[in-house]
């Protein structure tokens, strides 16, 4: 299964009572896995690994998650028995990643995703609603999400120049 893991700038996270070194593209394995207290923890939802990684510095990553999962039954939280570490993902490319798992599952409630108007904390703002607008800072990237019905509208932006000013906000034209 494909998930998404958020690790310290590093590319470390605390593994049971220390610190795990991790590498993209390497294959991890571990004997058993309980998502409250072992095994490699990963989220079905990317928004979900801000839980613990949301600091701008931290990276996230797309994983496969295999051998045995155990699911927490709270939010999209698992731990499995092997895990491979596919690739970084880019600020940009982990917005898009959050627009499409929401388009996906509408119905959910979603942490970290502001209804109608937001501002970039971190270097991004995911906004959902009828008329979705956000703003940030020069660099930031703004997800838009506008439902009408059963339609969904989305774009991610990045907050540069003259087209996405700084702390303006923009909409889906």
């Amino acid at each position: 299964m494909i998930a998404y893991k958020g690790f310290n700038k590093d590319m470390t996270c605390t593994f049971g009572k220390g610190i795990f070194q991790y590498e993209v593209g390497k294959t991890y394995t571990e004997k058993y896995a309980d998502a409250h207290e072992r095994g490699f923890h990963c989220a079905q939802n990317p928004l979900d690994c801000l839980k613990w990684y949301g600091d701008r510095q931290d990276k996230i990553c797309i994983v496969e998650a295999a051998g045995d999962i155990s699911e927490d039954g709270q939010d999209t939280k698992i731990a499995c028995t092997k895990m491979k570490i596919l690739r970084e993902l880019t600020r940009h490319e982990f917005v898009c990643e959050c627009i499409k798992y929401i388009a996906r599952h509408p119905d959910l409630e979603h942490t970290r995703v502001n209804n109608d108007k937001g501002t970039a904390i971190n270097g991004f703002v995911i906004v959902k609603g009828k008329d979705p607008k956000a703003k940030g800072k020069d660099g930031d990237i703004l997800g838009l999400i506008k439902t009408e019905g059963n339609a969904i509208t989305a774009a991610a932006v990045y907050v540069v120049g003259e087209d996405v000013k700084a702390d303006t906000y923009k909409g889906i034209e």
